[in-house]
C-alpha cells in the first residue's frame, strides 16, 4: 500500500480549510429595478445579479441579492451591513468603490399619459408640473439640481420610497397624480414586456445617459479586490460568450459600443 509522506499530509490538511476560508458571502441590496434586478427569487433575477454570481463563483464567492429601499441599501452598504448595491451611478454614491468597466448604460427618459402634449424641452420646462422621481436616484446633474431645489414641494416633485418605488410612479402617473414620470428606458421596456402592456405610455424626452454598475461598501477592505474580480470578471464573459447568453434572457444588447 502507497502511503502519503507525513510532510505532505500535513501540508494538505494546512491548506484545504484555507480554501474554504477564503470564500466570502457577498451580499448586495436594491430596490427592484428590472431588468438590472428583479425578483431575487425568480429564475430571471436581474441580468447585473446573473453577472455578479456567474463571476463571482467562478472566483469561489458567493452572491447573495436582498430587495430593499434604495436608500436603506447604501445607507446599509456605506456602514458595512452588506457588501454593495446594484444599478449605481457615481453621481449617487461617489464614496463607494465602482469596478473599471460598468455594468450597463441607463438612458433616463420621461414618459407621460397617451394624449398629453407636455414634452421636456430643459429644465424651464419642469416649471409648471409635477414629476414623479425615485429617493436618491441620479437622473443626471440637470434633474438632479431641480429635485434638490424642489424635494419639499410635492406640487413640483412627488418622491416615491419602497422595495418598489418604480410601480408606484407608474400608479401615480396612471391616476394623474403626476404629469410625468422620469424612468429608466430599459426599465419601462421590461415592465411594458412583462405586463403586455399595449403602450399606455408616451415618451416626453430624453433626460441623460448615465453608467451604471454594482458599487462596492467604501468601508470594507475587500472592497477594491471585489471591485477588480467583477471588471476582469465582464471581459472574460464577454469573450467567452457568456454575457450575450445572460444579457438574451432579458433581450438586452451589449453597452460595450456605447461607453
Amino acid at each position: 500500500m502507497t502511503r502519503f509522506p507525513a510532510w505532505l499530509l500535513t501540508a494538505l490538511l494546512f491548506f484545504l480549510p484555507m480554501k474554504y476560508a477564503s470564500a466570502d458571502n457577498i451580499i448586495a441590496g436594491a430596490d427592484a429595478w428590472c431588468p438590472y434586478n428583479c425578483n431575487p427569487k425568480s429564475d430571471r433575477p436581474g441580468y447585473m445579479v446573473e453577472i455578479a454570481k456567474t463571476i463571482f463563483k467562478k472566483a469561489g464567492h458567493t452572491f447573495e441579492y436582498r430587495v430593499m429601499p434604495w436608500t436603506r441599501a447604501i445607507e446599509e452598504a456605506r456602514i458595512g451591513c452588506i457588501s454593495c448595491i446594484i444599478g449605481a451611478t457615481k453621481k449617487e454614491v461617489s464614496d463607494f468603490v465602482f469596478p473599471e468597466h460598468t455594468l450597463g448604460n441607463s438612458s433616463m427618459i420621461f414618459i407621460v399619459n397617451k394624449g398629453s402634449k407636455w414634452r421636456f424641452k430643459g429644465i424651464e420646462s419642469l416649471q409648471d408640473i409635477q414629476i414623479g422621481v425615485i429617493a436618491d436616484y441620479s437622473y443626471g446633474d440637470t434633474l438632479d439640481d431641480h429635485i434638490l431645489k424642489n424635494n419639499k414641494n410635492p406640487a413640483k416633485v412627488r418622491i416615491s420610497f419602497g422595495n418598489d418605488a418604480f410601480s408606484q410612479n407608474i400608479k401615480y402617473l396612471k391616476m394623474g397624480r403626476i404629469t410625468a414620470m422620469a424612468v429608466d428606458h430599459e426599465v419601462l421596456s421590461y415592465y411594458e414586456y412583462q405586463n403586455e402592456s399595449d403602450l399606455e405610455f408616451q415618451h416626453a424626452g430624453e433626460i441623460k445617459a448615465l453608467r451604471v454598475s454594482i458599487a462596492f461598501s467604501p468601508i470594507s477592505l475587500k472592497s477594491k479586490e471585489y471591485a477588480a474580480i467583477l471588471s476582469a470578471g465582464i471581459m472574460k464573459l464577454r469573450k467567452s460568450g457568456e454575457l450575450k447568453t445572460i444579457l438574451d434572457h432579458y433581450g438586452i444588447h451589449d453597452w460595450v459600443n456605447n461607453q
